[in-house]
């Protein structure tokens, strides 16, 4: 009954999160004077921001490198890191387990091996494409 009552409120929660996200506004001018100043008003704007641009800010090329070579440096290490850890406890967990536990040992092995997979391939998607960006 308890549960009931909870999978209601729950579903009637989201019905109320539906109802009022789905709401629309439309804001438009009254005639075309007013169009034209808001038209105006917005190209005026957009022509103050290009004009505002500081020709002289350019991204210095060495720091970039060296901060994109700290972050995969410190990302690799965490992935390797973790991926050791995961693959120690899932060898001490094979050896100390019964044939039941082998079996279920085995079955984690198959997303330990996807995820190696998934995580290291990344990483060596992303220094090709930095060694062919470096190219360039």
């Amino acid at each position: 009954m308890k549960k009931c009552i909870a999978n209601l409120i729950v579903a009637l929660i989201i019905a109320l999160i539906t109802i009022f996200s789905l709401t629309n506004f439309s804001y438009a001018a009254k005639d075309t004077e007013d169009r034209k100043q808001t038209i105006d008003g917005v190209i005026s704007g957009a022509d103050n921001f290009i004009n505002s641009a500081d020709t002289n800010n350019t991204i210095d090329q060495g720091s970039l490198k060296s901060t994109i070579d700290l972050i995969y440096n410190i990302l690799l290490a965490i992935g390797l890191i973790v991926a050791v850890t995961a693959g120690a406890v899932l060898g001490v967990q094979f050896m100390m387990a019964s044939a039941d536990g082998k079996a279920e040992v085995k079955e984690k092995l198959i997303p330990y091996t996807v995820g190696c997979t998934v995580i290291f391939g990344a990483f060596g998607i992303w220094k090709l494409v930095m060694l062919f960006i470096g190219k360039m």
